[in-house]
């Protein structure tokens, strides 16, 4: 593997050399988690820096922005960080959309985006504002504040197209959380996304099998962390189906909420497929949907 260093770089100080741009409730903690690992990569000390998200930070420009990295270490190949509302950032960065402000700083810059099948997203979401007592218990995905984005987070194509408007396809590695983190994929999963970051692909990352940030009632969630075990997936997976049963839906969720969710997410999951070239592996038809379990 090459030492050059990356076009984007400059000598003797940090510039991104990757981003992880979205989206919510889709596994970026868990992504973070593993690639923070790699000797080859360096990452800030907090996993989301929401520098083009927030205003204030923007107007810092590219030296304010290359300060919240760390300086380059012996052997790193790679550089960058992790905040799933650069997906969804609608604020202008310096006169510009966030993805032409990358582009302008980064044009190099590789691009990672992890996509989870929308109904399960809302649901996920939908749960995460219940518990910070955001909407109160029995508030469905229709009637939460439109503010919270639990829908339209969900409406990929509208998101991704100005990040594909300004970086080649080749540039963005799209992870789906159906199939690319299904245990059974995650070791190919990482070496993907290590060669889409330049670094080492054989490199392995610890704990591959935990979940983060998932209901407290999931039991892969808890049977992931069990000492010893919880790295062999192949011992606990047969009991996860048994116990997902016995979880509950949320307060206000019923099959016909997931049957609802299908149907508004059936187009703009087709024009995900038309953006990415590529189907998603979800669920379409409203009944296969409403046999799901949340998350």
């Amino acid at each position: 593997m090459s030492d050059a260093p990356h076009p984007d770089r400059e000598p003797g100080r940090s510039a991104p050399t990757f981003l992880v741009i979205g989206g919510q409730k889709c596994g970026t903690t868990w992504l973070a988690e593993m690639v923070a690992q790699h000797p080859e990569v360096a990452t800030p000390g907090r996993k989301e820096l929401h520098f083009f998200d927030v205003p204030a930070s923007a107007a810092t420009g590219r030296e304010g922005y290359c300060r919240q990295f760390p300086e380059p270490g012996p052997g790193e190949r790679a550089v960058g960080e992790f905040t799933p509302d650069y997906l969804y950032a609608t604020e202008p960065a310096g006169g510009r959309s966030v993805a032409g402000q990358v582009r302008k700083w980064f044009p190099e810059i590789r691009l990672v985006v992890c996509l989870r099948d929308p109904v399960e997203r809302a649901l996920s979401a939908l749960h995460h504002h219940q518990r910070k007592g955001r909407v109160p218990a029995g508030t469905d995905p229709f009637t939460a504040p439109p503010e919270l984005g639990i829908l339209d987070k969900g409406r990929y194509a509208d998101h991704l197209a100005p990040w594909l408007e300004h970086f080649p396809r080749e540039q963005l590695l799209v992870l789906f959380h159906e199939r690319e983190m299904a245990d059974e994929h995650k070791a190919e999963t990482m070496r993907r996304v290590f060669t889409h970051l330049g670094v080492d692909p054989d490199f392995l990352p610890a704990h591959l099998y935990q979940r983060y940030n998932a209901r407290r009632d999931d039991p892969a969630t808890w049977l992931s962390r069990l000492p010893l075990v919880g790295n062999h997936p192949g011992l606990w997976h047969p009991l996860v189906g048994a116990l997902a049963r016995l979880r509950r839906e949320l307060p206000g969720v019923t099959a016909t909420t997931r049957r609802d969710l299908a149907a508004y997410y059936r187009e703009p999951n087709r024009a995900l497929a038309r953006l990415l070239q590529a189907e998603p592996p979800w669920p379409e038809a409203a009944d296969e949907t409403a046999s799901g379990a949340a998350q």
